[in-house]
């Protein structure tokens, strides 16, 4: 993940901005001339980084808009495929990866056809803060299907979820431009642990 200003409050990020300036000025007249000093603009973007990577768990509330959602999810989609007339039940497991900059998700399933796993991964994501203090999360995706089974082809898809703040509990929908004919369905998932390990 790139880093980016999308998730931290304008108002406390100029704050720190200036403290960070003014402290270092003042750090820098009363050390002798010999004790190298990092310039002002080096010294806010190495906090910012070490922040944005490491401390924002520990205090998500000091610089950034959203809480952290980062870890394990394990659910269920119920959905439309085209192969059946009944909407189809398929175990899912959703992992967020998350830093102060942003969050990348990854989905793992098994397709209930064939046995086999597949994974969507991320292509782009937001996340806001509901008056209620609840989460949306929005994010695109690729799924590269099975290479050598026509049940589930590569395809793209978006998915709009809400993420309750006491529970992290999940529901939402979500479609895809599955060929030959897309599909849709729901998806439901329940925070499981902090944990992420790359697969179903």
């Amino acid at each position: 993940m790139k880093f980016s200003f999308k998730y931290y409050k304008p108002k406390p990020l100029l704050a720190f901005v200036v403290l960070i300036t003014i402290l270092m000025l003042f750090v820098s007249k009363y050390l002798p001339s010999w004790i190298p000093v990092p310039t002002t603009i080096v010294s806010i973007t190495g906090l910012l980084m070490i922040y944005d990577r490491y401390l924002w768990k520990r205090m998500p509330w000091l610089l950034l808009k959203i809480p952290d959602i980062s870890g394990r999810y394990k659910g269920k989609l119920v959905s439309s495929w085209p192969e059946v007339e009944t909407p189809v039940e398929i175990d899912i497991f959703i992992e967020v990866t998350q830093t102060g900059s942003g969050l990348h998700i990854r989905q793992f399933s098994k397709n209930p056809q064939t046995g086999k796993l597949t994974q969507s991964s991320s292509n782009i994501e937001n996340v806001s803060v509901l008056p209620d203090g609840n989460l949306k999360l929005s994010f695109g995706y690729i799924n590269d299907g099975e290479a050598t089974q026509a049940h589930l082809t590569k395809h793209d898809g978006f998915c709009v979820i809400d993420i309750q703040k006491h529970d992290k509990n999940i529901k939402g929908i979500y479609f895809t431009n599955r060929h030959p004919q897309p599909t849709s369905g729901e998806v439901t998932a329940i925070f499981e642990n902090k944990q992420t390990i790359g697969r179903f």
